[in-house]
């Protein structure tokens, strides 16, 4: 009985630390790529698909788009 009561808790526990750990790695990813951009003095880019959970950084030389991915759980 105790164990269907905590089902829904935990479930909403984990939702919310999924959804807290993806914000935290891109705007650490993002932190670092604007930390790069000044110190070489470039404009980098990023492209953000919120449907795919997917965001890509454009390397300013090669002008090729690296894919990156949201944690998921």
């Amino acid at each position: 009985m105790i164990a269907a009561f905590s089902v829904p808790a935990v479930s909403k526990y984990l939702t919310g630390w999924n959804l807290r750990t993806s914000r935290n790695t891109v705007i650490s990813e993002l932190k670092l790529l604007r930390q790069k951009a000044i110190t070489r003095g470039q404009s980098l880019r990023v492209w953000f698909s919120p449907a795919s959970n997917l965001y890509w950084f454009q390397d300013p030389k090669t002008l090729t788009w690296t894919r990156t991915g949201c944690p998921t759980g």
